[in-house]
């Protein structure tokens, strides 16, 4: 099987910076920072107080954007960083439990002097989750939402409410066929939160159907969406339980984090009609029937952001490098590798740059789990965060940028 890429055949300086937050100016020197396990690499506080951000996006003029999960309010720092009070646009949500609510967000590239176009994945009713879209103004105003596409939940029963492991993350890349339109809008699925036993038949084995949009990562045309009956020629991969986040590498290839159940939580490469295990096998089975994982983690931490880093702000050892963040422990984590440039990124080892492999301390930066991380267009790195998942929690927005005064080289942290 290939990579995901261009080629399947599948039918994919220094800046100053100025907050203003609670009706104050805070300059970059006033931040409060976090010393990380690089002493050339720090994590400063940009924002907090925010109800559990979820997703973060930037748009095409170097604004952050993110996303509320609970108040389904998408809000911005303007281009001298101040956070707008208004919202740009507030999605409607049935309700905001545990993986539900307002979660996915995604901007599409616009032509200078147009509107931009965003896409939100949220809750609408019991059992549907949606993708809207709605245009913004480039002040911060959006307009037009409207719903783009309904999808059942991947497990109604015995559930009562759409909570777990549905959309998880939306994001636009390369088209997989390599015609018109040059991106589209992939979606990860996960597999309605069924608890089952390892190869037991029965809840949960929606991971294991192509034909209904659950359990794997999907693609679509949001300018011309499918037939809700189509899922089976919109599917990449199946076989995941709960992949919380992918990301591109510079040649198309697609990795995700993978929630386990009690063991085995993983990063995949993703390649063309892959079946990634679940419920059938998890970890490394060497199974021929399956893809194994580039990442096998025999402990739970539930790793969610990942993103593979192509910046110049940070270290060179990050460039071309893979770094996810964890919501259970609060880690951030770097996969070296080679042959990332052509798209077949094999790790040779990984370290933390945040936490400590031998010390199950949880949360070293004010007990917050991290939920998402985006590049920035001044290669620093962006997270969001929050202390809990529980309704009124309060989180925060953070940056990965660099200790310019301090020059002694780094050699990571082991893993576990």
């Amino acid at each position: 099987m290939k990579f995901l890429s261009r080629q399947f055949s599948l039918g994919h300086g220094f800046v100053f910076l100025v907050v203003i937050w609670a009706g104050e100016s805070v300059s970059q020197s006033a931040l409060e920072t976090f010393d990380t396990n690089d002493p050339r690499v720090v994590i400063e506080l940009i924002a907090e107080d925010i109800p559990i951000p979820t997703a973060l996006a930037f748009s095409p003029d170097g604004r952050l954007f993110f996303l509320e999960r609970e108040t389904g309010n998408v809000r911005v720092f303007d281009n001298d960083w101040n956070l707008l009070e208004d919202p740009v646009m507030t999605v409607p949500i049935a309700y905001h439990r545990h993986e539900a609510g307002a979660m996915g967000l995604a901007i599409a590239g616009m032509p200078a002097g147009t509107e931009t176009v965003f896409y939100v994945s949220h809750v609408t009713a019991e059992h549907i989750w949606s993708i809207s879209r709605f245009l913004e103004d480039g002040e911060g105003h959006g307009h037009n939402l409207e719903r783009v596409m309904d999808f059942t939940d991947c497990l109604v029963a015995p559930r009562e409410e759409s909570r777990w492991h549905n959309i998880d993350s939306i994001h636009f890349g390369p088209n997989i066929a390599s015609t018109s339109p040059e991106e589209l809008l992939y979606i990860s699925f996960g597999d309605g939160g069924g608890i089952k036993a390892i190869g037991e038949e029965g809840i949960g084995d929606t991971a294991q159907t192509p034909d209904t949009w659950c359990g794997g990562l999907f693609w679509m045309d949001p300018n011309h969406p499918p037939d809700p009956a189509t899922a089976q020629s919109h599917n990449i991969c199946v076989g995941l339980r709960n992949s919380y986040d992918f990301c591109f590498d510079s040649d198309g290839t697609v990795y995700m984090t993978e929630n386990g159940f009690n063991a085995h939580d993983e990063i995949n490469r993703i390649e063309a009609g892959g079946n990634y295990g679940w419920p059938v096998v998890v970890g490394k089975p060497t199974d021929p029937r399956f893809v194994d994982p580039i990442l096998d983690m025999l402990w739970v931490t539930a790793p969610t952001g990942i993103l593979f880093y192509r910046g110049d702000r940070l270290p060179s050892q990050y460039r071309n490098r893979l770094l996810f963040c964890e919501w259970g422990q609060g880690e951030i984590r770097v996969l070296e590798g080679v042959g990332a440039a052509a798209g077949e990124f094999q790790p040779v080892g990984d370290y933390y740059l945040l936490g400590d492999p031998d010390v199950f301390t949880t949360k070293p930066i004010k007990n917050m789990g991290f939920i998402d991380m985006t590049e920035g267009p001044d290669g620093s790195i962006y997270l969001s965060a929050a202390p809990g998942a529980g309704p009124g929690v309060k989180g925060a927005i953070l940056r990965i940028d660099r200790k310019p005064e301090v020059r002694e080289p780094f050699v990571g942290i082991r893993a576990r």
